[in-house]
């Protein structure tokens, strides 16, 4: 895995296994920059870093490649590290606004996807995530997600749709409302439970659909 060439800047001193920085700053493609200062030693605790930093969300389209989804715009984060190298201890706000989603296997897009969450340790607080349907209609979701990979990162969500607007390009247009919750590892079969209430349902079947004269 390479996000291509960084170019890395810092002023600050070193001493008794303890880096101090005033200022350090990284830049890679497609606008992706992280700054930083504070205090950060290579052994034991005490670090107690400040940082900001900006990635933009199509870094991750070389995961989805198979799939050929394509994701858009960029995610803040502001917040401070401390404790140790080997278990530290995050405190960050994340922030995202106006960016999209598109999905073209499952025929779904997204836009004007806006997010305000914060990470507390090992768990990513989701006050609010909202996008518009390309076909019509909202998806909001709050909740939590912990990121302990090896319990297969727990969550805790409700999302809500609001004459949502699904096409799978075919031979469905459905509009549909209601609300979900999704509980357990995400990783691991998680529980998927609520109502959808559908509002208007098509069915197209093609001409060609199987069979003959009787």
């Amino acid at each position: 895995f390479s996000i291509g060439a960084l170019h890395i800047s810092a002023a600050g001193t070193f001493s008794d296994d303890v880096v101090t920085l005033t200022s350090a700053q990284a830049d890679g493609p497609l606008g992706l920059s992280l700054t930083a200062s504070g205090t950060l030693p290579i052994t034991g605790t005490g670090a107690n870093l400040s940082f900001q930093a900006s990635a933009p969300l199509a870094l991750a389209n070389r995961f989805l490649i198979d799939r050929g989804t394509q994701l858009s715009g960029t995610l803040q984060a502001q917040g401070t590290l401390t404790g140790s190298l080997d278990d530290p201890n995050i405190q960050a706000n994340l922030t995202a606004a106006g960016a999209q989603v598109i999905d073209p296997l499952a025929n779904i897009g997204l836009n004007n996807v806006n997010l305000a969450a914060s990470i507390s340790g090992q768990t990513v607080n989701i006050a609010t995530l909202s996008a518009a349907i390309a076909g019509g209609g909202t998806a909001t979701a709050s909740g939590t997600i912990s990121l302990d990979a090896a319990a297969g990162f727990p969550a805790d969500l409700n999302i809500a749709l609001a004459q949502a607007r699904y096409a799978d390009g075919d031979f469905i247009v459905a509009t549909a409302s209601g609300n979900l919750s999704i509980s357990g590892p995400l990783a691991r079969d998680p529980l998927i439970a609520g109502q959808i209430f559908v509002e208007r349902a098509d069915l197209s079947a093609p001409e060609n659909l199987g069979g003959g004269p009787a």
